[in-house]
């Protein structure tokens, strides 16, 4: 600390102690307050539907089973990908071929999921790809929209690839 906040720090240490000392008389906490226990809501049935959609396509794609993931997708299913709008592919008919493609060229690529938030419809995943064959892990955000137990739309967040820990 330089030599003026210290003197600062000095001059107002007495006032700071006497604002702590009526406080803590009139009843006041310097700590925030204990949330209730449980969730702040209820969770709806359509968002455990959503997620039970979102969890059994991802099981699909784990044991790399192209036509089982795309199952789970609507027919004119649109994928976008936020940082770039070109190359993904759109439709049921198009993801299958797509990640066939990938299974063959990865193996043993699987999708961990790290974290997500439901809201209706919408499933919001924060994943990571693991057993590549760079070793690299590829992390990203996706969020889903499921209507009538499919994939209606998916938009992807891509985020850089780090080595494998």
């Amino acid at each position: 600390m330089m030599r003026w906040q210290s003197r600062l720090a000095a001059e107002h240490r007495d006032t700071v102690l006497l604002v702590l000392a009526l406080a803590a008389l009139a009843g006041c906490t310097t700590t925030a307050p204990t949330p209730a226990p449980g969730p702040l809501r209820e969770v709806t049935e359509l968002e455990l539907e959503a997620e039970a959609v979102v969890d059994a396509m991802t099981a699909a794609w784990n044991a790399h089973d192209p036509k089982r993931y795309a199952a789970f997708l609507h027919p004119d299913v649109v994928v976008q990908t936020l940082e770039e709008d070109a190359g993904k592919p759109t439709g049921r008919e198009a993801m299958t071929e797509s990640s066939a493609q990938f299974f063959a060229r990865e193996p043993a690529a699987k999708i961990e999921i790290v974290s997500r938030m439901t809201d209706g419809p919408f499933v919001i995943e924060r994943e990571r790809m693991i057993g590549l064959s760079n070793n690299s892990v590829f992390w990203t955000t996706v969020i889903y929209e499921i209507r009538n137990r499919l994939v209606v739309r998916m938009w992807i967040v891509p985020r850089t690839s780090g080595a494998a820990r």
